[in-house]
């Protein structure tokens, strides 16, 4: 794929495109009105730290994201500490999932889009010229205004939230993983893209199998998000999208399901009454713990569910339910 190529032809169909003024793109690379203008017709030469900045005031919600940052450790002074080396990770993490560009964020915080681009690479701060390295104070106006917990940011080692700001694009707060979270996601990415690609040089899909979940006292199952294998990908989920498969511990949901069987789950296909589904709860946050069974009632503010050996019917407040996964078949080894 050929690189893209910034010139006035280019910011001038982005323009268009987006339908960005000259004088916000002025505004964002800090120059008069007329100099854009001139840029326009060709009397002016683009600079190249002007490039960045221009990507930046495109990649919006309106626009798209012309180049992929790269992600570099992060070195606020000197080398980073062990908590740092993910820092870039979760703040790249946290503006995509705000929704919010580094132009809306430089006119909030004060902070020069080249100063936060630079951050977002992680840039050592030694290479950077005296106004685009960021105070301590600039850094917690910029976390302010992105709308995200300082603590989870410094050191991510618990589910957070971003809440809604006048800056990001949310309307509603946005639950952020744990930083383990985030990797252990980037692996399993990485392992689904590779399987799949050895897969299809059979012409077939995989999925990912995860290691039996752990039964606990309450009936109910803490999950492993480890990967324990990788299954051909039966017809009924060919096309769908995060479709899994899990081994199942032991013969506590017999006659159903047994020690050892496979089940295969559809996290996109809404569950109905009569279906066997896997039901993640929201609490403890610190751990991912989720319920097997059938689903025999459902009104608008909780789930009425009977375990698989039929001893016992229950019910879940739609409150304290994360996801609901159909079970969609069962195979045995």
């Amino acid at each position: 794929m050929s690189a893209t190529v910034i010139d006035a032809a280019w910011i001038r169909a982005e323009l268009h495109r987006t339908g960005k003024t000259q004088r916000e793109l002025a505004e964002a690379m800090g120059i008069d009105g007329s100099n854009v203008s001139r840029l326009l017709d060709g009397q002016r030469e683009l600079k190249s730290r002007e490039i960045p900045i221009i990507r930046a005031f495109f990649e919006g919600p309106a626009g798209r994201r012309t180049t992929p940052l790269k992600l570099r450790r992060y070195q606020p002074e000197g080398d980073a500490s062990p908590e740092e080396q993910g820092f870039i990770d979760r703040l790249r993490y946290a503006i995509r999932s705000a929704n919010v560009s580094i132009v809306d964020l430089a006119k909030a915080s004060g902070i020069r889009p080249e100063a936060i681009i630079a951050l977002v690479e992680g840039r050592d701060s030694r290479t950077l010229h005296s106004r685009d390295i960021i105070s301590r104070k600039q850094m917690a106006d910029f976390i302010q205004h992105l709308g995200v917990e300082t603590d989870w940011l410094e050191k991510g080692d618990r589910i957070s939230t971003i809440r809604p700001t006048r800056n990001n694009k949310l309307t509603m707060s946005v639950r952020l993983p744990s930083y383990e979270t985030i990797v252990k996601r980037r692996v399993r990415a990485r392992q689904a893209v590779d399987a799949s690609s050895e897969a299809g040089d059979y012409g077939f899909k995989a999925i990912p199998t995860y290691r039996a979940p752990v039964r606990q006292q309450d009936g109910s199952f803490l999950l492993d998000s480890n990967i324990a294998e990788y299954r051909v990908c039966p017809p009924q989920l060919l096309r769908v999208l995060g479709a899994y498969a899990l081994f199942i511990p032991d013969d506590s949901l017999a006659p159903r399901y047994r020690s050892g069987e496979v089940i295969y789950l559809n996290p996109a296909r809404p569950a109905q009454v009569g279906d066997y589904a896997l039901i993640q709860l929201r609490a403890p946050a610190d751990r991912q713990t989720a319920v097997i069974a059938e689903i025999v009632g459902i009104d608008s503010s909780r789930i009425q569910l009977k375990a698989p050996n039929g001893n016992t019917v229950f019910y879940l407040e739609r409150a304290n339910i994360g996801e609901i996964h159909r079970i969609i078949l069962c195979s045995v080894e």
